[in-house]
């Protein structure tokens, strides 16, 4: 059995040569599925978004990313009347996302334990949930 030895490349080799085509289109699948998700937030059936957390809190981190993608042009767009409301505590309090739809339903995250995929996820989720409008019954 001879034993194949490993092919060494320098950084100068690495740096001038391109990538691969299937590196780039698998760096990060979460990173990926998180733009698809945001490119699906829809502000319209949404009065409120009101965000209350604590920035010395150790999982502050996804409602404060989310916060920052709430507050895109590109979102706003979907609803400019739309009014998001950022409340800094000094409590120690659990990050949390009060959503309050047109139609008088309130929605609550508790972002503790939650990253950012998983809040637009199920916002996503929720408000399309909610806001469905009820299909008539073909004759």
């Amino acid at each position: 059995m001879s034993s194949a030895t490993p092919k060494i490349y320098t950084l100068k080799t690495l740096l001038e040569s391109p990538l691969p085509v299937w590196t780039r289109l698998a760096r990060d699948p979460l990173k990926r599925e998180l733009k698809n998700q945001l490119k699906l937030i829809n502000l319209k059936p949404t009065k409120r978004v009101h965000l209350k957390f604590d920035p010395f809190h150790p999982h502050v981190s996804s409602i404060r990313e989310f916060l920052v993608a709430v507050s895109s042009p590109n979102i706003i767009k979907t609803n400019p009347k739309c009014i998001i409301k950022t409340e800094i505590v000094c409590q120690r309090q659990e990050p949390t996302i009060t959503v309050s739809l047109e139609n008088g339903k309130t929605i609550i995250f508790k972002t503790d334990l939650l990253s950012t995929l998983e809040i637009t996820k199920n916002y996503n989720q929720l408000v399309n949930k909610l806001t469905a409008t009820p299909t008539a019954a073909t004759v």
